[in-house]
């Protein structure tokens, strides 16, 4: 019943803003734009596809005011399906010399590199980045349900600014990156104040090397627990020359009660090339290393290794194919699967 709702709601959900963003192109065509993303993707093995639509829609109030929803349905290869407000929130652009932006509401991680793909079309290779979206093995006693970095995105407030060769931003969010919470769904963990700082340099054209800090709770004190406090520290870099794209993120989580804490480390690395204007190559490799609470000897870390080629076929479409290599956490054996995915993208003003 819930993978009918959901697919009902999708539906709905499309015709809506198909229909919305069409009115509006008549009405006030520089006030209102959308970007529509419908994906799906298939691995060998699965006995279904998994489907997604992705929409970000903004609205502009004038005076460097922006409202941006951003709705998210999933539909897994199970059948079973989700769906979720990625986004909505309120924007201010100031207009000073030196601009400052305020995002307040259900807003865009402000932690993680890989958080500005999430989108099908974004995101050169078939699957995500793995520990964005898969749950960290029992590295306590308590099972506090962590990953290294979240892919969802938190209610709160952040600051930013940047000039020629430079950004900052900080501010407070209501839930860990190590722990991923949605703002408006029944059934989430109780929200813990974040505070979350980070910024970056551009020493040359096509380059940015970037930090970003979160520091709080992610689990409150109880009887016979004690409260957990989480440090994500993730340093990032991105390098565009020519038709060459390489970018990578290293993170080091540390979680735990004061003077009992234990340490996760993950890292992806990942190369995009683009060899004509329709076909492009890429490549990544991401590593997962958890202090297991009960390792049996086995390799404790997790691998995951993707290469993809894609093709446009037009602006709206995209079509790719990849193999899938991965070792899971204490498992001696690697599973490899081909995967295959259709993307359809297309922006509305």
């Amino acid at each position: 019943m819930r993978g009918r709702l959901a697919s009902v709601t999708t539906a709905v959900l499309a015709s809506v803003l198909q229909t919305a963003v069409a009115a509006a192109q008549e009405v006030m065509p520089s006030r209102l734009s959308a970007d529509t993303v419908v994906s799906v993707s298939m691995l060998s093995g699965a006995a279904r596809p998994g489907a997604m639509v992705d929409a970000t829609i903004a609205l502009d109030l004038g005076r460097g005011m922006t409202v941006i929803a951003r709705p998210w349905a999933w539909r897994r290869p199970n059948a079973t399906a989700t769906f979720q407000w990625y986004q909505l929130q309120l924007r201010y652009q100031s207009r000073t010399p030196l601009p400052i932006r305020i995002d307040a509401g259900i807003i865009t991680s402000p932690l993680g590199l890989a958080t500005l793909q999430q989108r099908a079309d974004l995101n050169p290779t078939i699957s995500p980045v793995p520990y964005y979206v898969a749950r960290l093995p029992r590295i306590e006693r308590t099972f506090d349900d962590l990953q290294m970095m979240s892919a969802g995105y938190p209610l709160g407030a952040i600051v930013s600014t940047s000039g020629t060769w430079w950004d900052l931003r900080g501010g407070v969010t209501d839930s860990s990156p190590a722990r991923p919470r949605a703002p408006l769904e029944d059934a989430q963990q109780p929200a813990m104040t974040q505070l979350i700082a980070g910024g970056g340099i551009s020493p040359r054209a096509g380059m940015r090397l970037g930090v970003g800090v979160a520091r709080g709770n992610y689990r409150k004190a109880a009887a016979g627990v004690s409260k957990g406090i989480a440090t994500v520290l993730n340093f990032e870099g991105e390098y565009t020359i020519n038709h060459t794209r390489l970018s990578g993120e290293w993170v080091r989580n540390r979680f735990g009660a004061p003077g009992s804490a234990i340490v996760a480390r993950a890292f992806y690395a990942q190369a995009v090339q683009t060899i004509t204007p329709r076909l492009f190559g890429a490549a990544r490799f991401a590593r997962i290393d958890p202090p297991i609470l009960f390792p049996d000897g086995s390799d404790t870390d997790r691998r995951v290794a993707e290469l993809t080629a894609g093709y446009r076929l037009t602006r709206e479409w995209t079509l790719r194919g990849g193999y899938l290599r991965e070792r899971d956490y204490l498992a001696s054996a690697w599973d490899n699967r081909a995967a295959v995915s259709v993307v359809w993208a297309k922006r509305w003003y």
